[in-house]
């Protein structure tokens, strides 16, 4: 499918649905489109996501669900709670219910919340190291001198004793790249043959979108965190129908995901050495509490969520989690500097990095590359610049502070639109105090030297 050719991962947050198999690149001008062949319509989602409170008892959540179980049958199917979660403190399942069964389940004093579900689509002295003939964007977010813009100065512990929870398609950590970092996976898609974390090398990437990005996070060649420990957390299906594949995710999936990587983190001591990676997107926009809620308790947890601003040329902030204090949400800009028309943008941006012509890690060759577009990419190069930050800083003790040192190492060596050009955004004017703020990626610390050596 990908080999060396351009792919635009518009399916982020694009209304249009994934990007066809075995397709063009799609362009700037496809985003806002309905894909559909024949009769075939994105996958469906379960109506409902229920939030229990937490601190229910075993015997008390059980409670709930034989009381749900016994509610009139309704039409819609499957019927009675499906995806049933348990992590730590947090509990919850999906369903189809009508009007009358939500009321009630609203009501329960054992229920936090009820929400709507939603459609998400995918969205790439100190021992230094050289890499010659990075590629691009790696050489971009470090110093130097614009004849040695194909090397990447690092520091040789660059991700060491950190770990990434890749929240996405699915990692092929047969890949060369990923050595045997990729330590552990866990699927928890409504579709998923694997409910439970498992160990060992996979190649379980239904689409290449998930191995490109944890390419570009911790690739031995490709990867800003070179020694990053990768935790592979699929949360996406795919629907295939003639010429089109659909990848999504739902807020059922994101929120046992979250649910389960506050959990593991908590219990195996990774506080303070932990990022996620999202680069998924809500289809239709929309801010859901929910989400937003979880996502402020994995940052509150020690654990740095790394968020795409989304590919359709519109406000960041129109959707969850995008803008929140407790994530860093990262646009995108091309070799040039300048802005991406496909880029999300406005306040709720924090800073932009490199999403054009960007190469990493082939899911169809362990030894391959693959080129890619999309805030996922710029979201990736965030993420390993926060692994990168925690292996070699003792200065930075929370998410809060490892956020705030990345904004503040900022470059603003960069160009924000004042038009949108492409996409739903093409044309409408973006005044001052909406666009987005003129900060890029750039590892400060290299050119610093010992100012993250010992803390």
């Amino acid at each position: 499918m990908f080999g060396v050719k351009h792919i635009f991962l518009w399916s982020l947050v694009a209304a249009s649905g994934a990007l066809p198999q075995n397709s063009p690149a799609a362009s700037a001008s496809s985003a806002g489109t309905s894909l559909q062949a024949g009769n075939c319509t994105a996958p469906s989602i379960l109506d409902y996501v229920v939030t229990l409170r937490p601190g229910l008892s075993e015997g008390e959540a059980t409670a709930h669900l034989k009381w749900l179980r016994s509610l009139p049958p309704s039409r819609r199917r499957p019927q009675g709670p499906q995806g049933i979660y348990h992590y730590g403190e947090n509990r919850g399942y999906s369903g189809n219910f009508d009007d009358e069964a939500v009321k009630k389940i609203e009501s329960r004093k054992e229920v936090k919340s009820i929400s709507r579900n939603q459609l998400f689509h995918i969205n790439s002295t100190p021992q230094w190291n050289i890499q010659k003939q990075a590629s691009w964007s790696l050489g971009d977010i470090t110093p130097g001198p614009e004849d040695t813009k194909d090397q990447y100065t690092y520091d040789a512990r660059a991700g060491n004793g950190t770990f990434v929870y890749v929240f996405d398609t699915g990692i092929n950590s047969l890949h060369e790249e990923f050595e045997t970092r990729v330590i552990e996976r866990i699927c928890l898609a409504d579709e998923c043959e694997w409910p439970k974390p498992l160990t060992g090398r996979s190649g379980a990437d239904i689409n290449g979108h998930g191995t490109h990005v944890a390419g570009i996070i911790a690739g031995a060649k490709f990867g800003v965190a070179k020694q990053a420990q990768i935790i592979d957390v699929r949360i996406c299906k795919t629907k295939t129908c003639p010429g089109l594949t659909y990848v999504t995710s739902d807020v059922a999936a994101i929120l046992q995901a979250l649910a389960w990587t506050k959990a593991d983190v908590r219990a195996k001591g990774r506080q303070g050495r932990a990022v996620i990676n999202f680069s998924i997107g809500c289809k239709n926009f929309g801010i859901n509490r929910d989400v937003q809620l979880l996502f402020s308790d994995v940052f509150e947890a020690g654990i740095l969520p790394v968020v795409c601003a989304g590919n359709e040329g519109l406000p960041a902030k129109w959707s969850s989690p995008r803008g929140q204090p407790e994530v860093l949400t990262v646009g995108a800009h091309d070799k040039n500097h300048k802005e991406t028309g496909f880029s999300n943008y406005g306040p709720a941006v924090d800073i932009l990095a490199p999403g054009v012509d960007i190469k990493s890690a082939n899911w169809k060759d362990p030894l391959g590359a693959a080129f890619m577009d999309g805030t996922s990419m710029a979201t990736a190069y965030a993420s390993g610049m926060a692994l990168y930050l925690l292996s070699v800083s003792n200065n930075i003790t929370s998410p809060k502070d490892l956020k705030q040192t990345i904004i503040d190492m900022a470059s603003d060596n960069v160009t924000v639109l004042e038009m949108g050009t492409t996409g739903r955004g093409k044309g409408k004017i973006r005044k001052a105090g909406s666009r987005s703020p003129r900060r890029r990626l750039f590892n400060k610390a290299a050119a610093r030297g010992k100012l993250f050596q010992d803390g």
